[in-house]
């Protein structure tokens, strides 16, 4: 504690005395208050020292980069903002330091902010206790809550019940002697009826190999997804596509945040996976005169077990691996087909087939690697009846001979390019 000693001494008629303060352990307890926590810019703050333990010093801080070695200082601050204010107290046993974070508001208005403490749920039964916390910033000293359901509260941190089941909208309206916000959060609170995830899938059969375009349709406005596909595969966004690799009937589970809850919801059995083609095929050629045959090879996965072609030209076929002649002139999409027992698939090739009266063109050459100086006969291979012929050898020298000789004077690799010409048009 503190003491007050006191010495007299006399002689005579003459007596002195002399008083000291005595601190027994006694480090300074800091703390101190203001006169008002809410100033217009200009305007005088009284800060006023309540430490204990009899400190000898004193060194504010206003927060603003101004100080004060005074007991209890008076301070003007000239700009508007919200202030932390420290003081430390000292005395011959030590010093100690409070500090008070956002402690003198300067001509700001509130800014409105809050945030219900919500646990995440599946299900929430009725009647349902829900805490909001109040995260308003520029020192408020007012609050005003609707939570939706006709009821209100000027609690600054209230706890509210909701007694009937519905979603709800939380209106938060804050004040101080600068001015007030509000902050408006729509579908905030669920009550009953179960958890507000939920999705769905573009297709719930589907093949080996395919994708699968899964849609979040929940209604607690997530800002984030997780999902397992059940297959040990998982996934991000709020559409994504997924390709199951394997036959089977799988679980899925969507994960859905925002700035307050986790929610999770799964479909069991909801993707089932069968072995469906997927139909594809290629043929040996796709141009050609206007007689011309065509191999049609099956190239479809997923086991089918039978084809239906469609030449586009009113020809058809059920073969695996036909063979189809145009006779023609026209252009021509072909389409396949593919089924077995789990179902079916379908792919067309627009303007696969052209059949012309223009050559179509092709050559050989009698042999193609060799050294220098390499002779070549080349052999025109082109159909449609040609009656010109460029060729460019691919070294700077061309010829205009339908099957030419030719002589490469360096080593190297050359390109060869044969156009071909009749009165109905060209090709290369």
């Amino acid at each position: 504690g503190s003491y007050d000693v006191k010495l007299t001494v006399s002689r005579d008629d003459i007596t002195d005395s002399a008083t000291q303060i005595i601190n027994v352990g006694g480090v300074p307890n800091t703390d101190f208050v203001a006169s008002a926590l809410e100033v217009s810019v200009d305007e005088a703050v009284k800060f006023t020292d309540k430490t204990t333990n009899a400190p000898t010093s004193w060194r504010w801080n206003f927060g603003d980069a101004a100080e004060s070695t005074y007991q209890n200082p008076s301070h003007t601050y000239r700009v508007k903002g919200i202030y932390t204010v420290s003081l430390t107290a000292r005395n011959e046993n030590g010093r100690d330091t409070e500090v008070k974070t956002n402690y003198i508001n300067v001509g700001l208005g509130p800014k409105a902010e809050f945030r219900p403490i919500i646990s995440p749920y599946h299900t929430y039964n009725v009647p349902k206790v829900v805490h909001f916390a109040d995260m308003s910033e520029n020192r408020p000293t007012s609050w005003a809550w609707d939570f939706g359901d006709g009821e209100t509260s000027t609690v600054q941190n209230p706890r509210h019940v909701y007694i009937n089941e519905g979603t709800y909208t939380v209106k938060l309206t804050v004040r101080n002697s600068f001015g007030e916000d509000t902050k408006i959060k729509t579908g905030l609170v669920t009550v009953g009826g179960g958890a507000d995830v939920d999705f769905t899938a573009d297709r719930t059969t589907v093949g080996v190999g395919r994708n699968v375009r899964f849609t979040d349709l929940s209604t607690m406005s997530p800002t984030s997804w997780v999902w397992d596909f059940g297959d040990g595969r998982t996934g991000m966004g709020s559409a994504p596509d997924h390709a199951y690799l394997n036959v089977g009937v799988y679980d899925v589970t969507l994960t859905a945040s925002n700035l307050y809850q986790t929610n999770s919801r799964t479909k069991n059995m909801y993707i089932t996976v069968l072995n469906i083609p997927k139909a594809d095929f290629d043929a040996d050629k796709t141009r050609g005169g206007s007689t011309m045959d065509v191999h049609f090879t099956d190239k479809s996965t997923g086991a089918p077990t039978t084809w239906k072609w469609d030449f586009g030209d009113g020809g058809s076929s059920t073969e695996q691996n036909p063979t189809h002649t145009y006779t023609t002139i026209g252009t021509y999409t072909v389409t396949l087909t593919a089924s077995n027992a789990n179902g079916s698939d379908t792919v067309s090739k627009v303007n696969y087939i052209v059949t012309t009266l223009a050559p179509v063109a092709d050559f050989k050459a009698d042999r193609q690697v060799g050294k220098a100086p390499f002779i070549v006969h080349f052999t025109d291979l082109s159909k449609g009846n040609p009656t010109s012929w460029v060729w460019d050898f691919g070294d700077g020298t061309s010829s205009y001979e339908q099957n030419p000789r030719h002589i490469y004077m360096r080593e190297g690799s050359y390109d060869v390019r044969l156009t071909v010409t009749n009165q109905y048009g060209s090709d290369t």
